[in-house]
């Protein structure tokens, strides 16, 4: 449940947010949040690093 909580109230803070001066607000939910989680969705795998070096 404490999952739950924590990505409810970091979308929200997102949501509530204005970029300034050509900013961006970024966060990532990962369904398994260890660093060292390579499986599908894990935070170890190269997906958002990918995403923040393309952009």
């Amino acid at each position: 449940m404490d999952d739950r909580t924590m990505v409810y109230a970091a979308h929200h803070a997102l949501m509530e947010t204005n970029a300034k001066n050509n900013a961006s607000n970024m966060v990532a939910f990962f369904d398994a949040e260890e660093e060292t989680n390579s499986a599908l969705g894990g935070a170890d795998t190269p997906f958002f690093r990918n995403v923040l070096t393309k952009a």
